[in-house]
């Protein structure tokens, strides 16, 4: 059986109505992601994008006049090791993509991302727990010719070893430094005279992966239309976020739920709360997470149910989550005695839900505060996502949503057709809520991985003793 939900379109929360700092973009508008950027560079140069605490726990932030200077630093450094593509209306021919495999702070990532869409190159941010192995099946299928690589020592040997076994299978890929964060934001006047190449919102802007427990990873394309449709899904929650802080410090920049935060500031006006530009980078544990989070006034918060975990051990934890006025968590379920007693306790939390194939498909960063306690487990999907619900046979109010494309959401990669439209089956099971339309919680999987709090994937297959 099939239920087709479609809701509305409806903007309940505008971004920036009261912000002297920030002028809204063109709300889903075609332009890219580094237009973006330089949209605000223009219009929003006053307005901070990353703030972080400093060594003596003061905040600083990086406003778009100071980032925007440094995109195109990081433009210029990639121009001098790679060949601007020459194709961007659609696929670019080889070497278009560039791969990144890096252990280094989120802004000096980030703003290397973004330097690389200015120049038209996809970016590919590829997992530093990847095997070798793993690296070199995805450089030959997203056809990498260039890979930029920290300095560290594990870095820098995982790509030798990856770069010896594609030699030996005669494809050449050629390793680049990482820039540092000195690099690209100083006072230095080089690299700002560098060209945006052509721009089209139909093209690859990012590619992250699949988790891969099972198989190899699988490569997702990300075009930059739905890219920066995942920015505007803010508005269709309670918060109108602009220049709110949010803390994203545990998200590493290989992920979806790290790699948002480029398309989420543009978007909506919210300061992305990182930690400090360091080489080597801090290293996250859940007490510098919370330590940097409060001294940068942070009044949301995006993690995996593990950080929630952690702190749930400790009271004084527990007292500055209370804070909050969202606490985003994703990537697995949240162990439902921990969540029972946060929210006894007055933590708002809210359950995300979505995949790399689709985006964040729910409602984000609703006010808990108007929910009942027990339904914190529950969530409602976007209305611009048009899903189909195909019930489980033997399971009651148990179904698989099924993404369709749509003119307002599409997904990224396509598994399935739905009465002949595109449409991606997510292999996840949600259960109604019993009395409640509309109001989902996460049930399982249909195949046999195990979501871990971490956010990792685990096989739920015995291991073999042999």
């Amino acid at each position: 059986m099939m239920v087709v939900q479609s809701d509305k379109m409806k903007i309940l929360s505008p971004q920036g109505v009261n912000s002297t700092t920030w002028v809204p973009p063109p709300f889903y508008g075609s332009l890219t992601i580094p237009e973006l950027y330089a949209f605000h560079a223009e219009k929003s140069p006053e307005h901070p994008i990353f703030a972080y605490d400093d060594e003596q726990g003061e905040t600083q932030k990086l406003h778009y006049k100071e980032v925007f200077p440094a995109i195109r630093k990081a433009a210029k450094f990639v121009s001098r090791h790679v060949p601007t593509p020459k194709t961007t209306a659609e696929e670019g021919p080889e070497g278009s993509n560039l791969g990144v495999l890096a252990i280094a702070d989120s802004i000096t990532l980030l703003t290397l991302y973004i330097g690389m869409m200015y120049l038209g190159h996809g970016v590919f941010p590829l997992s530093i727990r990847n095997s070798a192995v793993a690296i070199a099946h995805l450089t030959r299928r997203t056809a990498l010719r260039h890979l930029f690589v920290s300095h560290d020592p594990a870095m820098q040997r995982l790509a030798d070893e990856a770069k010896d076994i594609l030699t030996k299978e005669g494809y050449e890929i050629e390793i680049v430094p990482l820039p540092e964060f000195r690099d690209l934001y100083n006072e230095s006047k080089e690299g700002l005279d560098i060209e945006m190449a052509p721009q089209n919102d139909e093209k690859t802007c990012l590619i992250l992966h699949s988790s891969g427990s099972t198989s190899f990873p699988k490569p997702v394309p990300f075009p930059h239309r739905h890219f920066t449709r995942w920015g505007f899904l803010s508005s269709f929650g309670d918060f109108d976020l602009c220049g709110s802080h949010v803390g994203m410090h545990s998200l590493p920049q290989f992920h979806i739920m790290g790699c948002v935060c480029l398309t989420w500031a543009v978007c909506t006006g919210v300061v992305i709360s990182v930690f400090r530009p360091s080489s080597p980078p801090i290293t996250v544990t859940p007490d510098n997470v919370l330590q940097a989070m409060l001294a940068t006034n942070c009044e949301f918060l995006v993690c995996v149910p593990a950080m929630l975990e952690a702190w749930s051990r400790k009271q004084e934890a527990v007292e500055h989550l209370k804070k909050f006025k969202s606490i985003l968590y994703a990537g697995a379920p949240l162990n439902q005695e921990i969540g029972d007693r946060l929210i006894q306790q007055g933590v708002k939390i809210m359950t995300g839900f979505g995949a790399t194939e689709v985006g964040a498909v729910v409602k984000l960063m609703v006010d808990t505060t108007k929910i009942p306690m027990s339904d914190w487990e529950y969530f409602s999907f976007s209305p611009p996502v048009e899903f189909i619900r195909v019930f489980q046979e033997g399971l009651p109010h148990v179904f698989e949503p099924v993404v369709v494309d749509s003119p307002t959401w599409s997904p990224n990669i396509f598994n399935t057709q739905i009465d002949g439209r595109p449409a991606y089956a997510m292999s996840d099971l949600l259960e109604e809520h019993p009395t409640k339309p509309n109001l989902y919680r996460f049930y399982g999987r249909i195949d046999d991985q195990i979501a871990l709090s971490t956010g990792e994937k685990a096989s739920s297959s015995p291991a073999s003793s042999s």
